[in-house]
């Protein structure tokens, strides 16, 4: 996997979208990312923030609306790293309501890697079909 030029941060995907004195340095530096003239690595923390720092956003964007932003933006050339994982994790955020980016991102580690879920809210994760022992294990 070809290694990133440097790695990409919430703010300049939110700069994009507003309309202040860094939006334009920021929009064209991510058309460079998007044609891949520029690449970045992805990294799960800033999708994260970027399904909260949306949603702050208020109307339209909606979790439709923000997975569809997000998906589009890991399909970049220029963005470098697993993103078919991240991909999975913001289709689930985006079609499961209760779920929290973080617990759908587990759910797509869990089942990619066929590892339990060490968690107290087995609700969350029993229904998409990852293991999460309750009570927690005991070496004892």
């Amino acid at each position: 996997m070809h290694k990133a030029d440097g790695l990409l941060d919430t703010n300049v995907f939110v700069h994009a979208l507003k309309n202040d004195n860094r939006t334009d340095e920021c929009v064209r530096f991510l058309e460079q990312v998007q044609t891949g003239t520029t690449t970045g690595a992805r990294h799960p923390l800033i999708v994260h923030e970027l399904t909260y720092v949306l949603s702050r956003f208020g109307p339209p964007w909606d979790r439709g609306r923000i997975v569809r932003h997000i998906v589009g933006i890991l399909g970049w050339p220029g963005v470098v790293g697993d993103t078919s994982l991240l991909r999975d994790a913001v289709l689930r955020w985006g079609s499961a309501p209760r779920v929290s980016f973080v617990d759908a991102y587990l759910i797509e580690v869990a089942l990619a890697e066929d590892r339990p879920v060490y968690t107290i809210n087995v609700r969350d994760f029993a229904p998409f079909g990852v293991t999460a022992p309750s009570p927690l294990p005991s070496n004892t």
